[in-house]
């Protein structure tokens, strides 16, 4: 009965879009067979001019990704599972591909070595590093104008899977990985026809999950930045081929830089609130600087919706958590840590988060969700949110805002 309930508490807030296609990919899962790749001749490439680039993760066969290293001597085990699933994740975004120090052979062979072992890919046709690995290379392919009718082929047919798979189920920022995907692959096939689908996917989701505040509703800071970070990409992408850009996309960057500028702390950290971690996103600083080179000027925009407040002195900074949950329908990066704070003094940080360092199901994960692991009250050890599950929220408390002034803030 204790489950039970439990699972009330957690599919009562779905969407029926979510139930629907989670029935549906499942069905269909037991019929579906992968596409054969066609090749893809382009007269030309689009251009691409990189402003940020990625961590260095890949040298001379040796991958580091989550501070984990792992040498393929001879082949690379795609599917390499024995550190954890995000770790094989990292391994098939090849965000690697965009780092200063890939060399356009190296990273040519490590696609074209790829594209030999898709038929005995697992993890990595999974539409979310789908949508990671088609952007990384097509980022790739276009600033060392690689025109390769094969590979070209292969993202035509990802795009393919990825059209047919778009995580409806999920939805949130993996829906929203998937349409920056298939945006930049229609600019790179040429495609009108997906263009024009996926820039009002695009605006419907970010209509959908950017705040008034400019927060993104799954209120982590570090996914703000990778949601940022995309969308000025996308923009970045639109500017190097002329191709006029929708306001909508500016708006949102405009809102979003404002809600990022206002929540970091003054030495350019971010809060380590709900799933974040530090070396994973761009920073803030990175992110403001790429704005200003696209010649991008950010609101100022108060803290509102999201649920968070800062507040500045001359001695101290503190960020404080009093937000009920924006996205009900997917709090799967929500941590139980209602009424917590964060307090930096004089730059440096006093009272921290723990932050987060795994997506595993285990008691780690557990506790850094836990209300114990935060700068909050835990009445009789339970949590404010039944986090668990590894992604999962039960029966969550309802937080009520009684006072908000610049240096008062009750709840």
């Amino acid at each position: 009965m204790k489950n039970a309930l439990r699972i009330y508490h957690t599919i009562k807030y779905l969407k029926w879009k979510q139930i629907k296609f989670q029935l549906l990919y499942r069905c269909k899962a037991l019929y579906y067979k992968v596409p054969n790749p066609v090749d893809v001749k382009l007269e030309k490439l689009p251009i691409w001019k990189p402003v940020l680039f990625n961590s260095k993760s890949y040298e001379n066969g040796t991958f580091c990704f989550l501070n984990v290293e792992q040498t393929f001597e001879n082949t690379i085990d795609w599917n390499f599972s024995d550190y954890g699933k995000l770790w094989t994740y990292n391994l098939n975004y090849f965000e690697f591909l965009n780092s200063k120090e890939c060399r356009s052979k190296d990273g040519y062979e490590l696609i074209k070595d790829y594209c030999l072992q898709r038929n005995k890919l697992i993890d990595g046709l999974e539409p979310y590093p789908v949508s990671l690995r088609i952007m990384n290379w097509v980022k790739f392919l276009t600033f060392h104008q690689i025109n390769d009718s094969y590979i070209n082929g292969i993202i035509a047919n990802d795009a393919k899977i990825l059209r047919e798979h778009l995580e409806f189920h999920i939805l949130a920022n993996h829906l929203l990985e998937n349409i920056f995907a298939l945006y930049m692959a229609s600019i790179f096939l040429d495609d009108k026809v997906l263009y024009t689908k996926s820039l009002k996917l695009l605006k419907d989701e970010l209509n959908e999950q950017i705040l008034k505040d400019g927060g993104h509703f799954e209120q982590s800071p570090m996914y703000h930045q990778i949601i940022l970070y995309r969308l000025l990409d996308v923009i970045n992408f639109n500017i190097c081929n002329k191709i006029d850009i929708d306001i909508l996309l500016i708006s949102k960057v405009k809102k979003m830089l404002s809600w990022l500028e206002k929540i970091s702390f003054s030495n350019g950290d971010i809060p380590y609130i709900n799933d974040a971690a530090p070396d994973i996103a761009p920073t803030t600083v990175e992110l403001l600087n790429y704005a200003k080179y696209l010649d991008i000027n950010y609101l100022q925009l108060p803290l509102s919706d999201s649920g968070y407040r800062k507040v500045n002195t001359s001695n101290y900074e503190v960020v404080v958590d009093v937000a009920n949950i924006a996205s009900n329908y997917q709090p799967g990066h929500l941590h139980s840590d209602s009424l917590q704070f964060i307090m930096y003094s004089k730059g440096r940080p006093l009272f921290v988060e723990t932050g987060t360092s795994t997506y595993e199901k285990n008691k780690l994960r557990n506790y850094q969700r836990s209300s114990a692991a935060h700068n909050t009250v835990a009445v009789g050890g339970r949590n404010s949110y039944d986090v668990w599950g590894g992604f999962r929220v039960g029966k969550r408390s309802e937080l009520k805002l009684l006072e908000d002034r610049d240096y008062k803030i009750k709840a």
